[in-house]
């Protein structure tokens, strides 16, 4: 299993990494699965997950790449042209990237 790969990002690519649970800082009593950093456009995921886990927090980390982004958009057309061709970024990327995570 790869530790480090990249996927399309709405403007860049997104680095995903692999780590360890304990690099994944959350506050005590919770469990961060993964978490996004929108500056340095890295997600994180918790290595020793299962596949559909990993995945779906994947998804969810992509989530918040994208809600990020369309903030700083003002015009609705804008937002739905940027996802629109960010969606089938994503779709063409999708049996790599899942590839990727089993």
């Amino acid at each position: 299993m790869k530790k480090k790969f990249t996927i399309p990002g709405m403007y860049h690519p997104i680095t995903v990494k692999l780590v360890k649970k304990k690099t994944l800082k959350a506050p005590k009593g919770t469990t961060y699965l993964g978490d996004y950093n929108h500056i340095d456009a890295v997600i994180r995921l918790d290595k020793d997950r299962n596949y559909e886990v990993k995945r779906h927090t994947l998804y969810h980390e992509i989530s918040h790449h994208i809600k990020d982004t369309l903030e700083t958009m003002k015009d609705e057309e804008d937002h739905c042209d940027v996802l629109g061709g960010y969606l089938i970024r994503l779709i063409e990327a999708q049996k790599e990237i899942e590839e990727i995570l089993k």
